[in-house]
């Protein structure tokens, strides 16, 4: 993360809105990622082509 001098540096207020959305998201974010959905390895499963070679790509 960068260096930021204060509430007036041009780079803090370049990337204030993204770091107040990233800790609004925190917990939602984190919740992702500790209970990740799990990927499909039997490509029948997979309801279109391009995820299904996806899938058959990983395996």
């Amino acid at each position: 993360m960068n260096k930021f001098y204060g509430p007036d540096d041009m780079s803090f207020k370049l990337v204030y809105s993204e770091i107040e959305k990233l800790a609004q998201n925190a917990e939602k974010i984190l919740g992702r990622r500790r209970s990740p959905k799990p990927i499909p390895m039997d490509p029948s499963a997979v309801c279109n082509d391009k995820l299904r070679q996806c899938t058959v790509q990983m395996d």
